[in-house]
């Protein structure tokens, strides 16, 4: 009897095994609350330590892609123009932008010629800095003629987030 007994009781573990089996399946689905909170405190916190350094990084090489075009692209142009038409007076915007320069600044804001005479070429380049003493420091990082005798740019000003350049044609 004591064997049939413990048979009786094994054929019931054995029927109840599936059940213990999808119990515990049901527990270990999901995850809790409190741990999805966990998660995203984390996420936040990372995203917020390195969000700064990378805003930071996309200005800065915004800044410098201005540089480039301000102290290359602008006198390269400018020299093509002069080497077919041997005068400054004659520059406008498109046709700076005839010699490859994108009408849009690097800022995405739209450059001007505002001036052109014998002596040189002035151009209006809007930015998106907003921050005077940022947008002065980008102007006299710029260096310009005759402290730098390579430099075509007699001139460099900055105000209400516009660098003005003028530009030398000779």
């Amino acid at each position: 009897m004591y064997i049939e007994a413990q048979k009786s009781i094994a054929a019931q573990d054995v029927a109840l095994a599936p059940i213990k089996d999808e119990k515990k399946k049901q527990k270990q689905k999901g995850f809790t609350l409190l741990e999805v909170v966990v998660v995203m405190a984390i996420i936040a916190i990372l995203v917020a330590a390195t969000a700064g350094g990378l805003f930071t990084a996309k200005d800065d090489a915004k800044v410098g892609a201005a540089k480039t075009q301000l102290m290359k692209d602008f006198p390269s142009a400018i020299t093509r123009i002069l080497t077919i038409n041997n005068l400054c007076t004659g520059i406008t915007t498109a046709k700076i932008q005839d010699r490859g320069i994108s009408s849009t600044t690097v800022f995405g804001t739209t450059w001007s010629v505002t001036g052109a005479s014998n002596s040189g070429v002035t151009i209006s380049y809007p930015t998106t800095i907003t921050d005077a003493a940022t947008l002065s420091s980008v102007a006299s990082s710029i260096p310009t003629y005759p402290s730098d005798r390579s430099s075509n740019i007699n001139s460099i000003s900055a105000s209400a987030s516009t660098l003005t350049v003028s530009y030398r044609c000779n």
